[in-house]
């Protein structure tokens, strides 16, 4: 007959086999998935740390992707406005040999800077995903006509061309970090370059050497401005470069730290499932071997 020492020791070694079954199971689980756990539960004392570094990398993905969009809109401003330049250096050289009375012609000019003029027009006119790069917040809006309506005076910069608005573009790269990105297409380098395209075909018309050295000195300047937006421009690409690299870092090692909670060390858990199924066997063996006992067995 069995008594009640008997019973409660054969209860805790039943316990203590459905806990080596339970930590059998978990270690094929693991080496099965090559994850710690396949919920929360398993991982109870790390879940917060876990959150919190798939919060980590979720916010710095989000300002890698705004980072990105924007650097290539800064990248789209700079190509143009290098363009840009080129058609100001051009017309200055077409400006100084047409003001020469050994090669100036009249009305060779004027249809060479319209064609010039039509090309910074496009060129402000750029667009990316729908969106009008030199229209400030007015995105949607295209910020120079085709064609410019000219000016009151010629010779003189106004902003009768534009349609846009004169709010910088702003972003915020990172938690403490702002940039302005964006140039509008009425600051006074543009206002110069298309004053002076203006005055060129005008002057070249009415073979005026006043207008034509206007262009000149107008173009001139302009050319100044122009450099002085690449390396505005070049300056903010450097920033969001950096805070881009710092995100990066970020993730990087929060991934690994989210890598080192959630999987399982491979070799550390077979030998981990080793050793359980030893403990199970040998659990089993003395239920097997206990379940024989009977009296004889303390006579003989």
């Amino acid at each position: 007959m069995s008594r009640v020492s008997t019973i409660a020791q054969y209860a805790l070694l039943q316990n203590a086999i459905l806990k080596s079954q339970q930590r059998v199971f978990e270690r094929q689980a693991q080496i099965s998935s090559g994850q710690q756990s396949q919920n929360f539960a398993g991982i109870a004392k790390d879940a917060q740390r876990l959150i919190s570094f798939e919060a980590i990398v979720s916010k710095s993905q989000e300002f890698i992707e705004q980072n990105t969009l924007i650097d290539s809109r800064a990248e789209i401003m700079d190509s143009s406005i290098s363009q840009m330049f080129d058609v100001a250096s051009q017309l200055k050289s077409r400006l100084i040999q047409r003001t020469d009375a050994s090669t100036g012609t009249n009305g060779a000019l004027a249809q060479e800077a319209q064609n010039m003029l039509d090309t910074v027009v496009g060129l402000l006119n750029t667009q990316i995903n729908g969106r009008y790069l030199f229209a400030g917040t007015m995105t949607q809006t295209e910020p120079v006509p085709s064609p410019v309506p000219d000016p009151a005076t010629f010779g003189v910069i106004e902003t009768t061309y534009y349609q846009g608005d004169s709010v910088e573009l702003t972003a915020r790269v990172s938690e403490s970090v702002e940039v302005t990105y964006g140039i509008a297409g009425n600051r006074t380098g543009f206002q110069q370059l298309i004053g002076g395209l203006k005055a060129a075909i005008q002057g070249d018309g009415l073979d005026s050497n006043s207008l034509l050295e206007s262009a000149i000195g107008l173009i001139s300047d302009a050319m100044d401005a122009l450099n002085s937006y690449r390396n505005e421009l070049g300056a903010t690409l450097n920033v969001m470069g950096r805070a881009t690299e710092r995100h990066q870092d970020i993730q990087l090692y929060a991934e690994g730290a989210i890598i080192d909670i959630e999987t399982v060390d491979i070799p550390a858990a077979v030998a981990a499932l080793s050793a359980d199924q030893i403990v199970l066997q040998a659990s089993y063996l003395t239920v097997s071997q206990l379940g024989r006992l009977s009296l004889v067995n303390y006579l003989s």
